[in-house]
């Protein structure tokens, strides 16, 4: 199962050590190698990025001047559009890929998506807040 086990290691490797990261990770271990567990792990991971990346989004216009919310809406209008076109386009990736390694294979672009969004708008949220 090399893949379902870089689930994590990808994600670590790219944007470093976080909770839900480290959530991920320990589920896995836990997972027995059982790919519908594993897949449950990694549900999990997508659901709290989502979160995280609703979460910084609301954050972010709670503190920015007019014109900045109007171009941070204009932004995550834009990575909407993005992450529906990268979702469309996951599966073409994996064509020869069979049985239930494709699952998880698109289950890991798809929180890698949500991630890299999140750690950005967290990196924007902290950067004006002075953290």
């Amino acid at each position: 199962m090399l893949l379902l086990g870089s689930l994590y290691g990808c994600q670590k490797m790219q944007q470093g050590d976080t909770s839900i990261d480290h959530s991920l990770k320990v589920c896995i271990d836990r997972s027995e190698s059982l790919t519908s567990r594993m897949v449950d792990c990694g549900n999990e991971a997508y659901a709290r990025w989502e979160q995280e990346v609703d979460r910084y989004c609301k954050l972010l216009m709670d503190i920015l001047p007019g014109e900045a919310k109007v171009d941070l809406e204009k932004s995550q209008t834009a990575w909407i559009k993005f992450k529906d076109l990268e979702f469309q386009t996951i599966p073409s990736l994996y064509t020869g890929i069979a049985g239930t390694f494709r699952g998880p294979a698109f289950l890991e672009h798809k929180i890698d998506v949500f991630r890299v969004r999140a750690l950005q708008l967290k990196a924007y949220y902290d950067g004006i807040k002075g953290e």
